[in-house]
């Protein structure tokens, strides 16, 4: 759908945390179980080995779902990871 979308050359360029994020959210789930992976973040928020795609899935519902972000401004427009993971992160609590 992405490279579709947007083309593969642009698709490439996409940060792993923005298609991956919303490949896991289109399909409603995640590599870890949701619940798992927001209690492994809350764990441990300097290390997201074991849950980067949940917190990648988490980061996205948070964009779309609470910031009204578009799906076409999720991947065009220049997003800061950090600053969206500590919203989402803080949005968890």
């Amino acid at each position: 759908m992405i490279h579709r979308q947007y083309g593969t050359a642009n698709a490439v360029l996409i940060p792993t945390w923005k298609s991956e994020g919303y490949c896991e959210y289109v399909a409603a789930e995640s590599t870890v179980p949701l619940e798992e992976g927001v209690r492994l973040w809350r764990e441990s928020p300097s290390d997201d080995t074991g849950y980067r795609y949940t917190k990648y899935h988490l980061m996205v519902k948070y964009l779309l779902e609470n910031e009204m972000v578009t799906v076409d401004d999720l991947f065009t427009r220049d997003l800061n990871e950090n600053e969206i993971a500590a919203k989402t992160f803080a949005h968890l609590q």
